[in-house]
């Protein structure tokens, strides 16, 4: 995918948040995520549990529209290069993460299952599994 880099001189943006009302809350908003996306990638990638590292760019990925459902669709080898470890190692973290039900691996995709599971694991808390959930309603 290609990228495109725009330089705006601060004379022709300050036109541009004149022209454009809501321009310039949206660019602080803008800043501001892309500041807090590298510093959690940073303070990631200083995990040294690599279990923790993958729940940290995991949770970093989503954002702050974060939610239990979330869908991360990126493929493994980068999240793997993303988390500075081996494609084997992410599997590992990948495993274990799904095996305390924090996240559901699938085809293409990982879903996170207990976003508040993976927020206290990031925070080095031991995460809550979520419930079981029911077989059937039928069955009782």
């Amino acid at each position: 995918m290609a990228s495109t880099l725009l330089i705006v001189s601060p004379a022709q943006l300050q036109r541009l948040a004149a022209q454009t009302p809501g321009l310039e809350p949206a660019l602080t908003r803008l800043a501001t995520l892309n500041l807090w996306t590298t510093l959690s990638l940073v303070s990631m990638l200083r995990r040294q549990s690599t279990v923790e590292r993958v729940a940290m760019l995991l949770v970093t990925l989503a954002g702050a529209d974060l939610a239990d459902g979330w869908l991360i669709e990126t493929p493994q080898a980068d999240l793997a290069a993303m988390a500075a470890i081996g494609r084997t190692t992410l599997i590992q973290a990948l495993r274990t993460l799904e095996a305390m039900r924090l996240i559901s691996v699938g085809y293409r995709h990982i879903r996170l299952s207990n976003v508040a599971g993976l927020r206290a694991l990031c925070d080095g808390e031991t995460p809550l599994a979520h419930p079981p959930a029911r077989a059937s309603a039928a069955i009782r």
